[in-house]
């Protein structure tokens, strides 16, 4: 046993040590103690109390906790490990309804938290996921997301799980989603002694991402118009200009987008983590600038559009008070010969009245065109969705562009230190997320890393340095340690990370997810990635963090 007093002798390299050793403890003190309670659980099977006949009331009943195909356990038994674990009886009936679906429906998740590659709590999380579907049903997305679960973080491996939930009982997961529309609500909290007050909604995703690019859109006007204050502040009184629709339709129809281009932010506005740019590598904002693709100027799904030079041309309203009839507009009204709120504006001109937004889904030409049930759409910044929640969000409110597959081999490299626009987007479609070792972001709006430092070709650096094998996604922090921590990163292969941290611990980053390396054999693999790959050391390396489930033991 390490006395705790012994710390302060230690070095950094050996507390780093020391801390890896306890974290691989605990990791395996969680597994042995779920493995205890699902045997806990199995003593106390509620055959026994089944083959007793009828309990009288209040007695003890056999009760499922896990899901189906989970045997029956005593209805009491969870109160004696909740005491010995000092939590709440309601605590340990969860986990004991857990550990009972890792070991009966989920098994490959199971074995590999069973010998530490999986931490409980995430195996935890699936299992509790996962408890409404059938047995078959749960053991199908068993297989497709375990392996998984070892590299991505949290946050990418519950959107991979959700997808798969998805996929096995697609019937289900649309009943589920009806039934959550009852949830939507719209209250207000008590004002306070300035007069503001607190709105909060629950919506759908499709009419909550229109209603804030709507509100971007108005904040973004009056700004053009000379408002001050910041955008944050803009975008709460656009609440109350869309609460008169008057008021709103005329705003909207009187500016004039093409002599005041609408802006992209709140130029005072920090970056901070996450966000694109940077002082010492790629800080081009994307997506495409106005040149390439003037309607799209967005960071995640929904931003007010950089260039509605489209937009209905003439001189605004002489009185921005009087916004019912304003030179040179008509009186916004209620007008069923045009469209429901027409204002007297044919439906062409209300088209351009909409707030340009920008919505991400990936999803494939089966999933959309022939198969409506059980198809699954990624959207960017929601997560996995059904291919009938991905038609309402592309609903008759939006204009389709569709944008053909990127061939990454033609993502020509470039011998200028900024990135351009086409290798951006081919970067992000070949590694959405940070590269970081265990980062969960899948923003755009993301740091672009020279994995070797770009040197100017005058000062003889080489040519074709910004290209997709020496580009990389970043959060601003994470490029910040990069950059200024000691750490280090090599791309054996195009779209391979390969890091080294400052005390010489290895970290290999793929599609995948991240997966530690032995020291000996991250040191080999490094050794070799700098001019060019051993293919002897990348097999190595590679089998090594492979997933074979079949090659782990039954628990």
């Amino acid at each position: 046993m390490f006395e705790s007093s012994k710390l302060a002798d230690l070095d950094g390299e050996a507390t780093a040590a020391y801390i890896a050793a306890r974290h691989r403890d605990l990791v395996q003190a969680e597994a042995d103690l779920m493995a205890a309670v699902v045997h806990f659980a199995d003593i106390h099977n509620g055959e026994a109390l089944d083959s007793a006949g009828a309990p009288l009331p209040g007695m003890e009943r056999a009760v499922r906790r896990g899901g189906p195909g989970t045997p029956t356990v005593a209805e009491f038994a969870h109160a004696e490990i909740a005491a010995l674990q000092d939590v709440h009886p309601a605590s340990a009936a969860s986990q004991m309804a857990d550990g009972q679906d890792l070991v009966h429906r989920l098994p490959r998740l199971w074995a590999l938290a069973r010998i530490g590659h999986v931490r409980i709590w995430k195996a935890r999380k699936v299992a509790a996921w996962t408890r409404q579907l059938s047995l078959e049903q749960a053991g199908w997305v068993d297989e497709q997301v375990a392996g998984y679960a070892m590299s991505l973080p949290f946050g990418r491996f519950e959107l991979l799980v959700r997808a798969k939930i998805i996929e096995a009982d697609p019937e289900a997961e649309e009943a589920r989603r009806e039934a959550a529309e009852a949830e939507r609500f719209v209250r207000t909290g008590r004002a306070n002694e300035h007069g503001l007050k607190v709105l909060v909604a629950k919506a759908s995703a499709g009419d909550v991402i229109w209603f804030v690019a709507m509100c971007d859109r108005i904040a973004t006007i009056l700004r053009a118009n000379g408002a001050t204050g910041s955008l944050d502040v803009l975008r709460s009184q656009a609440i109350g200009i869309l609460a008169n629709p008057a008021h709103a339709l005329a705003l909207l129809a009187g500016f004039d987008a093409s002599r005041t281009p609408m802006p992209a932010g709140d130029p005072s506005a920090d970056p901070g983590e996450g966000s694109g740019g940077g002082d010492d590598d790629s800080v081009e904002p994307y997506p495409p600038d106005p040149v390439e693709d003037p309607d799209h100027i967005g960071e995640d799904d929904v931003h007010p559009a950089l260039n509605d030079a489209d937009e209905q041309q003439g001189d605004a309203p002489s009185d921005q008070s009087d916004f019912g009839g304003g030179t040179g507009y008509p009186s916004p009204r209620w007008d069923g010969s045009t469209t429901p709120f027409g204002g007297g504006l044919p439906q062409a001109e209300l088209s351009k009245l909409r707030p340009p937004a920008v919505l991400y889904i990936h999803l494939s030409q089966d999933s959309f065109t022939r198969d409506p049930v059980t198809g699954v759409a990624r959207f960017e910044g929601h997560g996995p969705i059904s291919a009938q929640q991905a038609r309402e969000f592309l609903g008759d409110h939006c204009q389709v562009i569709i944008k053909p597959v990127i061939d990454l081999a033609t993502a020509t490299p470039v011998d200028a230190y900024e990135t351009p626009n086409r290798l951006r987007e081919a970067l992000h479609l070949r590694t959405p997320a940070d590269v970081f070792p265990f980062a969960t972001s899948l923003a755009r709006n993301v740091d672009i890393d020279h994995t070797v430092s770009h040197i100017d070709v005058d000062e003889g650096g080489p040519p074709g340095q910004t290209s997709l094998d020496n580009l990389g996604p970043m959060a601003r922090f994470h490029h910040r340690i990069k950059t200024h921590g000691r750490w280090q990163v090599r791309q054996p292969e195009s779209g391979v990370y390969l890091w080294r941290s400052p005390f010489g611990y290895y970290y290999m980053v793929n599609e995948t997810g991240t997966y530690p390396l032995s020291r000996s054999i991250g040191a080999a693999a490094w050794a070799h990635a700098a001019d060019s790959p051993s293919a002897p050391v990348i097999d190595l390396w590679r089998s090594a963090v492979s997933f074979d489930p079949e090659s782990y033991p039954a628990a």
